[in-house]
């Protein structure tokens, strides 16, 4: 005869810190998916089926032996119906652009609906290639009009003005009343420190040294300068940044940034026009820059953080 085992209007909690397991008595055999010697059943109380639990349906409600062996240490699930800590809570802002996390799994959450993954406008990168090693951290290469990398009254970057129609695989290659801030995507700006940079590659040493995947003849600016002397620190004088061409800068005030423009941007290709009318000077390179064409590199944009 089957042996009835009563379970409590309080099952759930009554699990909910320790491992259910079948009772040891002869008679109460476990039922494995419906084919073994017998089933453990109860009266009058029926649990919804799901995978959850494993219920099957021979000769009345059952469970099945992996159900019995559920670990319940899980009390509460999270909103994905895992039990793992998420990164984010669904359906709430996981970046600057109005994207949300959402589940795409029990455990697992991913930003959705936001930010664009690649960082340069034209929807393609020409450093820091490699999305998923760096998927915060982009080289953006074409042109501007509007002078400048940083303002110097600000100190900050120069904003975006062409709506971001820019870049060297764009309608608008050259940037015509653009600034270098368009080059970057919805979602993402240049890079503004040494630290940006170092944060979002990660500490890889690699990040703007000769072993990195810069194509030949190319600059990547940060907006970055400084006093003079290649020194990273505030003030407007060259530019600094990664790529193949430039001048040695720094690296007590740079690292991870490894390349400079020297005076008039002397050193990086033809493309970067810093004045070199006998009007301007060799202070101001960060603040009067142009690129007049989409060859020869660009700008780093680092992807905005909430």
């Amino acid at each position: 005869m089957k042996k009835a085992i009563y379970i409590s209007i309080l099952f759930p909690l009554a699990l909910s810190c320790a491992k259910v397991g079948p009772d040891d008595s002869e008679d109460a055999t476990l039922d494995r998916d419906g084919e073994g010697t017998g089933e453990i059943y109860w009266e009058d109380v029926v649990l919804p089926d799901g995978p959850e639990f494993g219920l099957g349906s021979k000769d009345g409600w059952s469970l099945s032996q992996d159900a019995m062996n559920i670990d319940m240490s899980c009390a509460i699930p999270n909103a994905c119906s895992g039990c793992a800590p998420l990164s984010g809570e669904p359906g709430t802002k996981c970046d600057t652009c109005d994207g949300k996390w959402e589940c795409i799994g029990p455990n697992t959450v991913e930003c959705q609906g936001g930010c664009d993954s690649v960082g340069c406008s034209d929807g393609q990168r020409e450093g820091f290639t490699n999305m998923t090693t760096f998927p915060e951290i982009a080289g953006c290469a074409g042109g501007w009009t509007i002078a400048g990398i940083i303002n110097p009254e600000s100190g900050s970057a120069i904003p975006p003005n062409c709506g971001r129609m820019s870049g060297d695989d764009s309608f608008n290659p050259e940037g015509w009343e653009c600034s270098a801030a368009d080059l970057c995507a919805n979602g993402w700006r240049i890079c503004s420190s040494a630290r940006d940079v170092s944060e979002r590659t990660k500490g890889w040493t690699k990040g703007c040294g000769a072993d990195a995947d810069w194509p030949p003849g190319a600059f990547f600016a940060a907006a970055v300068s400084g006093t003079g002397d290649n020194e990273c620190k505030l003030g407007v004088n060259d530019i600094f940044g990664c790529g193949s061409a430039g001048d040695g800068a720094d690296a007590g005030t740079c690292a991870p940034l490894t390349k400079y423009s020297d005076d008039k941007c002397d050193a990086l290709p033809s493309t970067w026009d810093c004045g070199n009318g006998y009007l301007t000077t060799n202070l101001t390179e960060a603040k009067d820059v142009k690129k007049t064409g989409p060859e020869g590199g660009g700008v780093l944009c680092c992807k905005e953080r909430r």
